[in-house]
């Protein structure tokens, strides 16, 4: 083999490795260009205006960007904040969610997280579905009997995940 085939074969590889790598993002920023394109007409935006400035507060966590599902809620909840000029700097019910995920392959998740990890479900936007049947749960009970830890496993975890840099101007 020739220096130049070399040279040309170790180019091939090194190309095809990087388009593997960014097929994911690529296809965030699809899924991110197809959100913004919904609620600007839900909301009526026609000029360049909140909605159509916020794309770069939708870049995913490692975890929402494996998880398209989440990621889709994620994109959804933030959009909705610049329609309605609120703080998009808090974690989304997406990045709680994923965050409660993450944890429950390293321990068990607790009753209380359990009845955070159902609220965080049930906030997800109509039409998405997650291969959980919560309905199994008696939310209810878990309500009154866990509910107030599972608001302070929320407000633990919102300042955790508090996104300062994420300030919509």
């Amino acid at each position: 083999m020739t220096d130049r085939t070399a040279d040309s074969a170790w180019f091939t590889d090194a190309v095809g490795a990087l388009a593997r790598q960014a097929a994911p993002a690529a296809e965030g920023w699809e899924l991110a260009e197809e959100e913004i394109s919904a609620a600007r007409e839900r909301h009526g935006e026609t000029e360049r205006g909140p909605l159509w400035n916020a794309f770069l507060l939708l870049q995913p966590s490692d975890v929402l960007e494996s998880a398209p599902l989440l990621y889709r809620a994620h994109v959804r909840e933030l959009l909705e904040r610049v329609a309605a000029r609120e703080d998009t700097r808090p974690a989304t019910s997406a990045e709680l969610l994923a965050a409660l995920s993450a944890g429950s392959v390293q321990v068990p998740l607790s009753p209380s997280a359990v009845c955070l990890a159902a609220r965080l479900v049930a906030r997800l936007p109509p039409g998405d579905t997650l291969p959980v049947d919560v309905e199994v749960l008696d939310i209810e009970g878990y309500e009154r009997l866990f509910g107030a830890e599972a608001d302070e496993h929320a407000r633990q975890l919102g300042v955790m995940l508090h996104q300062d840099w994420r300030a919509q101007s």
